[in-house]
């Protein structure tokens, strides 16, 4: 889940901004799992602490989109795996 903060700086230095937010995502997340060393790490890291709103992987997840979108003025306000299977399953939402 994402907002547009400076949309001079995202239409400004893309030719397709949904396209763009969408690649830049997509890579991020897959840096992110591809530094996840299994599936076991992966499903500990999916595991909300009590009282917690989130897990460590969406903490991560979130951190590196950001930084990869910071430049293009979006802000991110959330990114989690909405299927957690042996498959790379993911999904960018927007209002």
């Amino acid at each position: 889940i994402y907002e547009v903060v400076e949309i001079e700086k995202l239409v400004a230095h893309t030719a397709e901004p949904l396209t763009t937010i969408v690649d830049l995502t997509q890579g991020a997340v897959l840096y992110v799992v591809e530094g996840v060393s299994g599936w076991d790490e992966l499903r500990l890291l999916s595991q909300r602490a009590p009282r917690s709103r989130d897990t460590e992987l969406n903490r991560r997840l979130k951190d590196e989109v950001q930084r990869a979108l910071v430049p293009y003025g979006v802000s991110v306000l959330a990114v989690m795996l909405q299927n957690k299977a042996k498959a790379r399953v993911f999904k960018l939402v927007n209002d």
